[in-house]
């Protein structure tokens, strides 16, 4: 049994990329070898899927699916989560999972499956941008539910998707790791001085031109004075408080509400990105003083919140007995990574991380398939080193980064794009750039683990699940009635014809009367 996990960031794109290379999306399905798969970031809302199923990809040979739309009135059609899987293989779905928290189930971050031998969780939680109480509440809704469902199925559970966390430093690239300045030996006497400039520090404005589009933008940078003078620091950047965060050394904390509002730690003090110490010491003496690579690499700590890992690592994996499998197979990989920054081309350079999990309960850890260690999908061997993350994330340099004078990202041929076809195996399968910002993870598992089963159609829960069954296929409403089968006047309602704007998202409904059509 496979079973995949994959960030589409909108799926209505990603099925035409899909349609282009596989034909149809059952088809896609079946050169992956999946028999489960969880999408997240669909961003279709629940009205298109309703009248268009078929248009949406919710409805396909030998596989069903099951939605959870954001329905949330303040950003109606985003997020988004949806798992399709082989038909016969389901007992129940639940879209609105979480406990007592209608906003979040509004959200559409999360959709459960029950299966004859294991409960499925498909979660897209939310990323930095959003405050850590709405975070941290989101993490604790799941353990939540979580342990509501064991207990209700007596069932292992399987949790994946996108996490919007790393725990890992071999999981970021080192530029983005966090530097604990004051433990770093070559450095004692010398970043005092590095401090009192950062005191100092400004940000001003700064205007660039885009070389895609030769318009001016205006950006901002950093500025600190050394001996008496202006220095600029590091990139320019977008906004002010980004740009103040980056180059901020004092500790942050925060009043947590799910520990008794005891003050849990954001950020330790005198810990900064390793990008940032490089630009600093750059600018303060001239040069780096230190090699920041090898820096980064043995003493570097993940750049997410400390609260966040700390959950990560003591609720979610101690405490409800969960195991990132990832890991479990290659607990020395550094630089396979799940997710880039496109607009820059890091997925080329491979600097990005690994955001996107497949965990499991320790029961299910003896019904792995055993993979192989020692090779990636590009075939390279050593993958303790950055090399082959960086060889399958650009399948051996034939995907090409997108020119800085525009046009996008670059379509490889037929045989890059199959890059990503193979045997079934548990790890990272490097879909090609166009279909997503993000990367599919893989989980193979022994087929005892999935036995068939049947779909439990009168639960309410499933039926709110699956809102494209809500009107019946126009080929059914067509085809010759089975040997007995008998249809009611209900059963035989055509379906609403719609006319979907893949690249806007938006649904037309075509016009009843040419008085419509011309008023």
């Amino acid at each position: 049994m496979l079973l995949v996990s994959w960030n589409v960031a909108g799926f209505l794109p990603t099925l035409q990329q899909i349609k282009s290379l596989s034909g149809e999306l059952g088809a896609y399905f079946e050169s992956l070898h999946a028999d489960i798969i969880c999408l997240q970031e669909t961003k279709i809302d629940r009205s298109r899927l309703e009248s268009s199923g078929r248009l949406c990809g919710a409805i396909i040979d030998k596989f069903e699916s099951f939605w959870a739309p954001c329905i949330s009135k303040d950003s109606p059609g985003f997020q988004g989560v949806a798992t399709f899987v082989r038909e016969g293989y389901t007992k129940e779905a639940d879209s609105r999972p979480f406990i007592d928290e209608p906003e979040l189930n509004d959200q559409g971050r999360c959709i459960c499956t029950i299966h004859s031998g294991f409960i499925l969780y498909n979660i897209y939680a939310p990323a930095g941008k959003y405050p850590m109480s709405t975070r941290m509440r989101f993490y604790q809704a799941l353990v939540n539910s979580m342990r509501l469902k064991r207990t209700k199925y007596n069932l292992p559970v399987i949790v994946c998707g996108d996490f919007n966390l790393t725990y890992n430093p071999r999981d970021v690239e080192y530029k983005s790791l966090m530097i604990p300045v004051a433990k770093v030996p070559v450095l004692r006497g010398k970043w005092e001085k590095v401090e009192q400039c950062l005191q100092t520090l400004k940000v001003v404005d700064h205007r660039t031109t885009s070389s895609a589009t030769g318009l001016e933008m205006l950006k901002k940078a950093a500025v600190v004075v050394v001996d008496g003078k202006d220095v600029k620091v590091g990139k320019v950047e977008s906004t002010e408080g980004y740009l103040r965060w980056l180059y901020n050394t004092k500790c942050s904390t925060w009043e947590n509400p799910y520990k008794n509002f005891e003050t849990s730690t954001l950020r330790r003090e005198n810990t900064i990105g390793a990008q940032q110490v490089d630009s600093l010491l750059k600018a303060v003496y001239g040069e780096s003083l230190i090699d920041i690579r090898e820096i980064a690499n043995t003493m570097g700590e993940s750049p997410t919140a400390i609260v966040l890992q700390e959950w990560f690592r003591e609720e979610f994996l101690n405490g409800e007995r969960m195991v990132d499998t990832f890991r479990h197979f290659y607990p020395w990989a550094r630089g396979w990574y799940t997710c880039w920054n496109q607009n820059n081309n890091s997925r080329y350079t491979n600097e990005g991380c690994r955001i996107d999990y497949i965990c499991v309960e320790e029961d299910l850890i003896d019904l792995l398939e055993d993979t192989d260690e020692n090779e990636l999908r590009c075939g390279c061997q050593k993958p303790d080193c950055w090399y082959p993350g960086k060889c399958g994330a650009t399948a051996a340099g034939q995907f090409a980064a997108a020119s800085l004078l525009g046009g996008g990202i670059v379509t490889p041929g037929k045989k890059a794009n199959e890059t990503h076809f193979g045997p079934p195996h548990t790890g990272i399968i490097y879909t090609p750039p166009k279909f997503s910002d993000h990367v599919a993870v893989s989980l193979h598992m022994k087929d005892e683990v999935f036995k068939e089963t049947t779909l439990n159609k009168s639960c309410t829960k499933t039926k709110l699940s699956q809102p494209h069954r809500k009107q019946r296929l126009i080929q059914e409403f067509f085809r010759a009635p089975e040997p007995g089968e008998k249809r009611t006047a209900v059963e035989t309602i055509p379906v609403t014809h719609a006319v979907i704007d893949v690249e806007s998202h938006r649904v037309e409904k075509k016009p009843k009367t040419l008085k419509d059509f011309f008023r």
